[in-house]
């Protein structure tokens, strides 16, 4: 892929880009397109990942078939969630996890498309009935924004529904004013797994699970049958 120079010559971006992609090369878990090299050619910085054959991404896969299975709702969260994790460990957030940037190659499951480190225009990044409150705010994106996100892809995939639709606007209204329809109501989903999408779809950050491995964690001891009182919100 080629990054466009009218973008990498915005301040900071270049110099940002660069320092991710390189941290973005040391992620080695098997849930993130590996990032094989980067570099400059002339004006334009090229970015070379691994290739995946036929590949569909999870809007495609949801729309084509509808919900997914409890158990392989959980797989994929978790597949997902240990991908950010790691690409935070070495210090990069996803900035737009939705299921267009997730994708079903064969067996496996891959986050694709890790956006550029700094907006590029005054719209919000990000799909509007993913992104977090806090981000449609304009405030900064980290791991409890990815949290929300996560949550958000958990209910798409049980209902096959969004939490909301529509523009950033709407959206936004959402989010001050409304209300989430909860997952039991549009699909049979048990209310263990309801009450953890519900604390990490709070509207407060400081409402949400503290770390995307707690998150994670508690998404895997319920699909293992292990509920846990603790993540009721």
């Amino acid at each position: 892929k080629l990054v466009a120079p009218a973008v990498t010559s915005l301040p900071g971006v270049a110099q940002r880009l660069e320092r991710e992609l390189k941290q973005l090369e040391r992620v080695q878990s098997a849930g993130v397109a590996k990032l094989v090299a980067s570099g400059k050619r002339g004006d334009e910085t090229w970015i070379a990942t691994e290739l995946l054959d036929g590949g569909v991404t999870l809007a495609e896969a949801i729309s084509a078939r509808g919900p997914i299975a409890l158990d392989q709702a959980a797989h994929l969260i978790e597949v997902v969630g240990e991908a950010l994790i790691e690409a935070a460990q070495v210090g990069v957030v996803h900035r737009d996890l939705a299921p267009k940037n997730i994708l079903f190659a064969g067996q496996e499951i891959k986050l694709i498309n890790f956006s550029l480190p700094v907006p590029t225009s005054e719209r919000v990044p990000g799909v509007p009935e993913f992104v977090a409150p806090e981000q449609v705010e304009g405030k900064p994106v980290d791991q409890r924004s990815n949290l929300y996100s996560l949550g958000a892809l958990y209910y798409y995939v049980l209902t096959g529904q969004t939490v909301h639709g529509g523009s950033v606007d709407e959206v936004h209204r959402a989010h001050v004013g409304g209300s989430i329809k909860t997952p039991s109501s549009l699909a049979p989903v048990p209310a263990p797994v309801e009450a953890v999408i519900m604390r990490a779809l709070d509207r407060s950050p400081t409402k949400r699970f503290l770390t995307v491995r707690q998150f994670v964690d508690e998404v895997s001891r319920i699909a293992r049958g292990e509920v846990d009182p603790k993540v009721a919100p």
